[in-house]
């Protein structure tokens, strides 16, 4: 099961911001999904890609980072990749993709995908369910953790 996500190109950041309210450390990370984003590209823009601490590979559709900065912080911008690694690092924790179809994971032997955080850490993972490429949404933390 999951949480329904609404279809305003933020589902990636409602999904995950869905998943902080199920670690006691993470529930008061962001007011709500506006936030999140606001908090994940301006943190991990500074810590990570402003460092060159994750390495930025040039791509004409993403642009320049500063350009990639400024189109993310734009409500209903689809989230990304980058996103998804920055969400990881600032928040410490990985994050297991499940998509629709087993065979579009990045292991589809295993039936899921895990982005993994720049800092090894023992937290609970955050989840996302993918149904496409751009489409997310938050399954239920019990369900899952029972199946993983």
């Amino acid at each position: 099961t999951q949480i329904q996500t609404p279809a305003d190109g933020n589902c990636m950041m409602w999904a995950l911001f869905e998943q902080l309210k199920y670690s006691s450390n993470l529930k008061t990370f962001a007011s709500d999904q506006e936030d999140f984003r606001r908090k994940i590209v301006t943190i991990g823009f500074d810590l990570f890609i402003a460092t060159e601490r994750l390495e930025w590979q040039y791509d004409p559709e993403i642009g320049l980072p500063e350009e990639w900065k400024s189109s993310m912080l734009e409500n209903g911008n689809f989230g990304d990749e980058i996103f998804l690694q920055l969400t990881c690092n600032v928040l410490n924790r990985d994050i297991v993709i499940i998509p629709a179809f087993k065979d579009q994971a990045h292991v589809s032997a295993l039936g899921f995908t895990i982005k993994k955080s720049s800092t090894p850490n023992n937290k609970e993972p955050l989840f996302l369910f993918a149904f496409t490429e751009s489409r997310f949404s938050s399954p239920h933390y019990q369900a899952v953790t029972g199946c993983i």
